[in-house]
């Protein structure tokens, strides 16, 4: 029955696609939560069976607001990673997720990380800073190996745009089935096997219990020595103090870092000052458009719902994605 349902949008800019949510579902409630404060009493008086949500602000999500509305049958999350979801009762709730909504994004962020690597790019920016003129010789990826830790939709879109660029890429996956573009498919539990060959580490695992600190000490000890590494994974994949001692001895040879254990990073951080990394806040998924095509995901399940079709990206609490 579409008669009458209740869906909630939240997110601080709702504006950007309500629009798009009323046009194609005329016959629904909608209403906009543009707060967490406010949440609980949007859940409270709305009482919706549908909550789409994309977490926004710098501090932990209202989860438990969430799981106590007793009349939520569905929540919708915008992003791909659920972990501000977890944990839930799969019998009592579904939670689909954006998987795939940013992967073509993150997959350029990713190659741009590893050409800045191999170029050098943060050391020429920082001597063009000092007005020093001094030739580095720069190094490309083409014929480099790849490691691509997790291959989901976004791991399978670095390797696609890394495969264009004559690199050999290698990776880990749950489900170890053939690959496109991915010259061979580790399982998860030879991971070290894996990071043995890699020039550079790409970390794009979700983070599941099972996975954190999945990147610690006897990983990066495991590593080709002067390896680079790109985490667009979550934070808490990989285990930031043995990070910060891997490229402090140079046993990594630099990083790209979009996401941390703690966000924002603190400035007391130590990655602040280390030479050979390159931090960006958490913001290789987010382009121009990303919240309305997250909506338009949205809508598409939406109407897999109201045609009594399964939903596409249902998450397994269990495995994360």
């Amino acid at each position: 029955m579409s008669e009458g349902l209740r869906v909630l949008l939240h997110y601080d800019r709702t504006a950007l696609f309500q629009d798009l949510v009323a046009h194609r579902f005329p016959q629904v409630v909608l209403r906009s939560c543009n707060t967490y404060a406010d949440l609980a009493g949007a859940l409270l008086d709305f009482a919706p069976q549908v909550l789409f949500c994309i977490k926004f602000e710098n501090r932990p999500y209202p989860r438990d607001t969430v799981m106590a509305c007793r009349s939520i049958e569905w929540v919708s999350n915008g992003g791909a990673g659920v972990d501000h979801l977890v944990p839930w009762d799969p019998k009592r709730i579904t939670i689909t997720n954006g998987s795939g909504v940013a992967s073509g994004m993150i997959a350029e962020y990713v190659m741009g990380g590893m050409l800045a690597l191999g170029i050098g790019l943060s050391g020429f920016i920082r001597r063009q800073m000092e007005h020093c003129w001094q030739f580095e010789p720069v190094a490309g990826i083409a014929g480099k190996t790849v490691a691509i830790v997790g291959l989901g939709r976004t791991g399978q879109a670095v390797a696609r745009l890394a495969s264009a660029m004559h690199m050999h890429v290698i990776g880990t996956r749950a489900n170890p089935v053939e690959t496109p573009h991915v010259a061979r498919v580790y399982p998860a539990t030879q991971l070290h096997e894996a990071l043995r060959e890699g020039d550079y580490v790409v970390v794009a695992a979700p983070l599941l219990e099972s996975t954190r600190h999945l990147i610690d000490a006897d990983a990066i000890a495991v590593m080709k020595p002067g390896a680079r590494l790109v985490d667009v994974s979550r934070g808490g994949v990989v285990d930031q103090s043995a990070l910060v001692d891997g490229l402090r001895s140079h046993r990594l040879g630099g990083a790209v870092l979009d996401v941390f254990e703690s966000e924002p990073l603190c400035a007391d951080s130590p990655l602040w000052d280390l030479d050979n990394v390159i931090i960006t806040p958490h913001c290789s998924s987010v382009y121009e458009g990303w919240e309305r095509r997250a909506a338009e995901m949205f809508c598409d399940n939406l109407d897999r719902r109201l045609a009594g079709e399964a939903l596409h990206n249902v998450v397994d609490p269990l495995r994360g994605y």
